[in-house]
């Protein structure tokens, strides 16, 4: 695996936006200390790719609403590029747990990208979500019953070596540790219920009344590779719930399609005939993505 990857389970981007600065480099400098020079430089080179595309996104705030963004960049897809099955980015379909087991590489897009069709081999590779420090966590905590504080992640907070979600004291680490104790039962007790049926709010109306768009999808977020395969992309601490639990399905959204998936999407909706299909799309015809492309004639 490449060494970025490496360094996304030490300096995970999505954790880095709840980070002081100053954490940051206390952070980056241990893992300069134990991992060298090389691995330190691709942290930080990762970091501020995170911080130049935030950065870029609030200044395109103030000329352009997110509704306008999001609308550009499907008209992108659409006219630019010829697709014809640009899938609304707000559409919850439920896929089981056990079919998402790697994170989406740090190569992939930016975390603004919902609704791209990208190309490029960021599907390639990526880390086992069950190798992730929550993941593991959770296990310890949930399926072997151990203290929250006996769990290595839950110590290496409280040392100051991590942070949860901006959680750096011991008082509001014990919070975030009671949340996920509710959310796992909350969980246990009533499943999954998407943004949409729990809200009942129409998230494409109240992102065109000045809503962001990273609001309004809340489900687990994943994105799709080029056979298929999902990849993890937000909403860990619920997807791990329900992977110990053994949940058949949970509500994801999808932010970005490989290139050649969409390839997959945009023959299955022209096919009139089984036999037009070629061997990978007849092999997805009953994708969690697709089921709604495929007409009763190439079933």
């Amino acid at each position: 695996m490449a060494t970025t990857s490496n360094m996304a389970s030490i300096l995970r981007l999505r954790s880095a936006d709840n980070m002081s600065f100053l954490t940051y480099i206390r952070r980056l400098n241990e893992v300069r200390s134990s991992k060298g020079n090389r691995e330190a430089l691709d942290g930080a080179l990762v970091f501020l790719k995170v911080y130049v595309v935030k950065k870029l996104h609030h200044l395109r705030r103030r000329v352009m609403t997110d509704w306008e963004f999001l609308q550009f960049r499907l008209w992108k897809e659409s006219r630019l590029h010829g697709y014809q099955t640009i899938a609304d980015p707000f559409k919850t379909i439920w896929v089981s747990p056990d079919n998402i087991q790697y994170l989406s590489s740090p190569a992939r897009p930016d975390q603004y990208a919902v609704g791209q069709i990208n190309s490029g081999d960021w599907d390639r590779e990526g880390k086992r979500f069950n190798e992730t420090y929550i993941c593991k966590c959770f296990t310890e905590r949930f399926v072997h019953g151990m203290d929250w504080a006996e769990t290595e992640f839950v110590q290496e907070c409280l040392t100051g070596n991590r942070t949860w979600r901006g959680a750096e004291t011991p008082e509001e680490i014990r919070e975030r540790c009671e949340m996920m104790d509710h959310l796992y039962i909350q969980i246990s007790q009533q499943g999954f219920v998407s943004r949409q049926e729990l809200t009942n709010e129409d998230p494409k109306s109240a992102i065109k009344s000045g809503g962001r768009i990273t609001v309004y999808l809340d489900n687990v977020l994943v994105d799709i590779g080029r056979d298929g395969q999902f990849f993890f992309v937000d909403g860990k601490h619920r997807l791990a719930i329900a992977k110990i639990l053994g949940i058949d399905s949970i509500p994801v959204n999808i932010i970005v399609r490989h290139k050649q998936w969409q390839t997959v999407r945009e023959e299955i909706a022209r096919a009139n005939d089984p036999n037009e299909l070629s061997k990978q799309a007849r092999h997805h015809l009953n994708h969690p993505d697709l089921k709604e492309l495929v007409p009763d004639k190439l079933r």
